[in-house]
């Protein structure tokens, strides 16, 4: 099936957009951050402000509010390693030895007894065998680990944009649905538990990056998910 050029190449130009915040997102949850996030967050805030405006949420406002402090923090830096480290005791103390450190798998938030790898994980494994999905090697978190997630709808992103590049429309609507459907089902279903329980955390151990950036991760899923819903219909509008 073919449709319009101008829709296919909206449709690209969202994918693009998708896979470069899905991608930072999933490099902020996935480890401490390394010397090369410094900077990143600056090239995404034009596009946060923008979020905020069509969400019109009080919350995603003083994330970004939040953001900026961080960022003031980060271009005023004169020790970088020591900048570092001091966001990797953060990182460490939010989700992975500090005192109510985060769960940042799935399963922990909707299996009946909160524990790794559980009929989440299995049904997002699932998922990702049927796109041939596979984990960076180096990576030793379970499958519905929040970065994986979010890594994958960055693959599905990308795949968009390759369908899209090689004139294989009759793809495009497959692909949104399954963006939608993985959206819907595997993430906002326990994200914004997450995100609550990572704002407070942030608070606790004085992270101006991990809380706010939870909080924007938030509502650009929920974005995201109603405007795969217009593209489909445009799609059939077509």
């Amino acid at each position: 099936m073919g449709y319009a050029q101008e829709l296919t190449d909206e449709i690209k130009t969202v994918s693009q957009i998708r896979s470069a915040f899905y991608g930072y997102f999933s490099k902020i949850f996935r480890e401490p951050v390394k010397e090369d996030f410094i900077g990143l967050t600056e090239q995404f805030l034009p596009h946060f402000e923008k979020l905020a405006e069509f969400a019109g949420e009080e919350l995603t406002r003083q994330a970004i509010n939040d953001m900026k402090k961080y960022l003031e923090a980060e271009k005023s830096l004169t020790d970088k390693n020591g900048y570092l480290d001091e966001l990797n005791r953060q990182f460490t103390s939010a989700y992975l030895l500090g005192r109510n450190s985060v769960p940042t798998s799935a399963s922990v938030y909707l299996s009946p007894d909160k524990l790794l790898k559980r009929e989440p994980w299995e049904k997002v494994c699932r998922v990702y065998r049927a796109r041939g999905f596979k984990m960076p090697e180096n990576f030793n978190e379970p499958e519905d680990h929040i970065s994986m997630e979010l890594l994958y709808l960055k693959k599905l992103s990308d795949l968009m944009i390759d369908v899209i590049d090689k004139g294989m429309t009759e793809k495009i609507e497959e692909i949104l649905k399954e963006q939608k459907t993985f959206i819907e089902e595997h993430l906002l279903t326990w994200v914004p538990d997450f995100a609550e329980l990572t704002q407070k955390q942030s608070k606790s151990c004085g992270s101006l990056l991990y809380g706010p950036a939870a909080a924007v991760m938030t509502e650009f899923l929920r974005y995201d998910s109603g405007l795969t819903d217009e593209l489909l219909e445009a799609l059939k509008a077509d």
